[in-house]
């Protein structure tokens, strides 16, 4: 029985922390973007069950011509955002927050990964907490 209420227990936690996950709302998969442009970046962090300190994100993105590409956890690549985050309710139904970023005009054409990382603290201990996504775009 104490093994059936610790593995329900980790699954319920397991489902807390995935529903609250912020990621990249915009651009989506797919999307293309010119070298030497701005990016509107769309982060979306849905509300949460339990209390939770923002402390930051890093936007960062890594060419994938020559070799598929590292997950975010793993590098962020060029830096293109590094600071605080502060999601507010707007028309939508999540919390979100819109950054806009430089595409460098001498970055490399081809597949890409805008990679993203999100740093809170979580719950009544604040324990530390990070995640990491990414979404495949093309620079054109």
């Amino acid at each position: 029985m104490k093994t059936f209420t610790a593995v329900l227990s980790a699954l319920s936690l397991a489902t807390v922390a995935f529903a609250q996950s912020a990621q990249i709302g915009y651009p989506t998969e797919g999307t293309s973007v010119t070298a030497g442009s701005t990016l509107n970046v769309d982060i979306i962090r849905p509300n949460t069950i339990s209390s939770s300190e923002e402390v930051g994100i890093v936007l960062g993105l890594s060419s994938c011509n020559q070799r598929a590409c590292f997950a975010p956890n793993l590098t962020m690549g060029t830096v293109l955002y590094n600071g605080d985050f502060d999601p507010q309710f707007g028309d939508e139904n999540q919390p979100h927050q819109n950054f806009t970023i430089e595409i460098p005009s001498d970055f490399t054409k081809g597949s890409a990964q805008l990679n993203f990382a999100h740093f809170y603290l979580l719950g009544a201990s604040l324990a530390p907490s990070l995640e990491n996504s990414s979404v495949n775009i093309t620079i054109v």
